[in-house]
């Protein structure tokens, strides 16, 4: 098949599929979303199985061709369940492998791994996945998103993980936090869209660095320098730092790519890979390494 008929049948296969999850996701919460968002994830041969607890709203997703790992997801979320989630929770590891470039980084048992802006635990879903026992600590801000956080991460777990529901940030004390309930937008900087306001407490990440660090994922939604900041000479103790520098600060959405590389490579940094969304070049991960020796 000519390469211009393929990318012709992808491109309106994808726009399709968008328009169908636009539909489903406006079904109301429940069970409803459930059964059809079932139908339609067997009739794309997809493992994506939806579960829902009405007593919490939030829905479980599920991977049949996995051991019995749930995800749950908060109700109103329902196109990011669909669009992130559809593909089953494997797709969901590869991806965040892909376009965080974790493949680069060779993991070793004991390796300290943060997680700033967990959202649902997906890192540590992955780390699970290729079976390295790491020390997982996750930090997430978002009220709601953490339950579903906490609940994915911890249960049963007595291998030294911790999740902390907090912000990471250059100061100490507590700041307004915008939450955006159904997309993963919220942010300490004013977003061009929120639901509501809430404090949050917030920490300096230098307080978790007591050691060498293997990998810092970061997606502050636009407040990754002032993470960086609260680091301070602490950011010499990590190896790589997978970093979210796309267009999502505050109501004009700017792009941290330049004031992020600018300090970074003063602190002896150097951007090794970069992904850019195909879909949407306001999407943009850069994966950092430190290129002197990560101090203890």
């Amino acid at each position: 098949m000519p390469f211009f008929i393929k990318r012709y049948i992808q491109f309106h296969r994808a726009a399709l599929k968008i328009i169908v999850i636009g539909l489903i996701a406006k079904l109301p919460s429940g069970h409803l979303f459930v059964l059809v968002a079932n139908i339609y994830a067997g009739l794309r041969g997809k493992p994506l199985r939806l579960g829902w607890n009405g007593k919490e709203g939030n829905y479980i997703v599920r991977d049949h061709t996995l051991s019995p790992h749930a995800y749950r997801i908060f109700a109103s979320g329902q196109r990011h369940v669909l669009s992130f989630y559809g593909d089953g929770l494997r797709s969901v590891t590869n991806d965040i492998a892909h376009r965080r470039m974790l493949t680069q980084i060779k993991f070793a048992k004991g390796d300290v791994v943060l997680d700033c802006g967990a959202h649902l635990g997906v890192l540590k879903f992955y780390l699970d996945s290729i079976a390295t026992k790491t020390r997982y600590i996750g930090f997430e801000p978002d009220p709601i998103n953490f339950k579903c956080f906490a609940h994915n991460v911890m249960q049963g777990r007595r291998d030294g993980t911790e999740v902390h529901e907090i912000g990471l940030w250059n100061k100490t004390g507590s700041m307004p936090f915008y939450v955006c309930t159904a997309t993963p937008d919220s942010s300490f900087i004013k977003p061009p869209k929120y639901d509501f306001i809430t404090d949050i407490p917030i920490r300096k990440l230098s307080e978790f660095i007591t050691g060498r660090v293997k990998l810092l994922k970061l997606e502050a939604e636009g407040g990754e320098l002032e993470v960086l900041e609260g680091a301070g000479d602490k950011i010499r103790m990590v190896e790589y730092i997978s970093a979210d520098v796309g267009a999502e600060r505050g109501i004009k959405e700017e792009y941290t790519l330049i004031p992020v590389y600018n300090y970074l490579t003063a602190k002896g940094f150097r951007g090794v890979d970069m992904w850019v969304a195909p879909y949407n070049s306001k999407i943009i991960h850069v994966l950092f390494k430190n290129m002197g020796s990560p101090k203890k």
